[in-house]
């Protein structure tokens, strides 16, 4: 939280719930189907968090296709299917998106202070079970984001990482605004690498960074700018 502070952050996503880190949940889970923490990571956070004035936004993904892409698998089906008292695998969108439905409401229930949800893209067991409904029902103070997905019940757009555009920094210019809703141009600031930290330093171009900046406030689009955060918090030098 204190770095948080440092780039007078009003909120952070914990994204550790996603499709490529092993659909990891960071809270004493009481469904079983992917690896989760016995300490609570999550109420820890957000109890820091609400010390600094800070809200927590949790990170929710839809995508079950990386499964076992380290070697590993990491979805549990026979588990949770022998929780629910039915076959479900959860390496198909339906499965999962059966499995992380049950997890929305159990973080809904479980944290009153948690801000909301980011959601990366949408599934259609959600849709199907009216899922973003539900969240405004039970919890209308909670804020919803969406990463690619024109869903109108949600508060922001995020548009994931426009390249390609000329001038390069012109990302506006490949985002669709779906006014009224709040749109963010969502790009990481090292020029390489994946959203996570990997390890390294990454180089990051300046004036590429500074110009995309100027171009989205310009356009009234928020600058959701991904750091690669390290362990900790902290961000490279």
């Amino acid at each position: 939280m204190d770095e948080a502070r440092k780039i007078r952050a009003s909120y952070i996503v914990l994204a550790t719930f996603h499709s490529r880190l092993g659909y990891a949940r960071p809270w004493p889970s009481k469904i079983p189907g992917s690896c989760s923490t016995r300490r609570d990571i999550l109420g820890e956070l957000i109890h820091a968090a609400d010390a600094k004035g800070i809200k927590v936004i949790l990170y929710m993904t839809d995508d079950p296709q990386w499964h076992g892409e380290q070697g590993i698998e990491t979805l549990d089906s026979a588990a949770y299917s022998a929780y629910k008292g039915h076959d479900v695998d959860l390496t198909t969108r339906q499965g999962f998106g059966e499995f992380s439905y049950d997890n929305f409401f159990e973080v809904m229930a479980d944290y009153p202070k948690l801000a909301g949800f980011w959601i990366d893209n949408d599934n259609e067991y959600w849709e199907q079970h009216r899922l973003y409904e539900q969240i405004r029902e039970l919890r209308p103070d909670m804020t919803l984001s969406n990463n690619n997905e024109d869903t109108p019940i949600m508060d922001m757009v995020s548009h994931e990482q426009k390249t390609g555009m000329t001038p390069p920094y012109d990302q506006p210019s490949a985002i669709w605004t779906p006014l009224p809703r709040l749109t963010e141009s969502c790009y990481k600031v090292p020029d390489t690498g994946s959203w996570w930290y990997d390890g390294q330093d990454r180089p990051v171009s300046t004036a590429l960074n500074v110009d995309r900046y100027i171009a989205n406030a310009g356009n009234s689009i928020r600058s959701l700018m991904d750091f690669t955060a390290m362990v900790n918090g902290r961000f490279p030098p």
